[in-house]
């Protein structure tokens, strides 16, 4: 598979969560723009930003590569009425993706869902809480020897 693959399955994974409530939002982010300067309207949103890549031998003829996606979610503060509301939000996230093991696919090495403890901080007046739900996709690369 290649990276363009992966990502899309992990987008389609983010458009399932929004279909489901558990997001109101997901974009996959513009490096060259800030994603707080974006109007995106409705609590939590998603940003999927690219990756970084990391390839290790598995044997003489394979590699394990491993892409890690950072999503930055991010929720208003005056949204939530209690910590749990917050808890069950990212625990859906991570369900998600602990239910999809190969991302339909193209994730063949196994997918590993991580989070990041939430962090709270003020952009444009509104009092927001960032959570980084880190996903580590691998995949499994023949290789050619070209």
């Amino acid at each position: 598979m290649s990276l363009a693959t992966v990502k899309g399955a992990v987008k389609t994974r983010l458009d399932a969560l929004v279909t489901a409530g558990t997001l109101a939002g997901a974009t996959i982010t513009d490096i060259k723009k800030n994603p707080l300067s974006s109007d995106f309207g409705a609590y939590p949103h998603a940003f999927l930003m690219p990756p970084a890549i990391e390839s290790s031998a598995l044997d003489n003829r394979t590699n394990l590569r491993t892409y890690t996606f950072s999503i930055m979610v991010l929720y208003n503060a005056e949204n939530l009425t209690t910590t749990s509301q917050l808890e069950t939000s990212i625990e859906a996230i991570l369900n998600a993706f602990d239910n999809d093991p190969t991302l339909n696919g193209t994730g063949m090495g196994g997918v590993e869902p991580v989070s990041s403890s939430p962090e709270p901080f003020q952009h444009g007046g509104k009092d927001l809480i960032m959570v980084e739900i880190v996903i580590k996709a691998r995949d499994i690369i023949s290789l050619s020897f070209a």
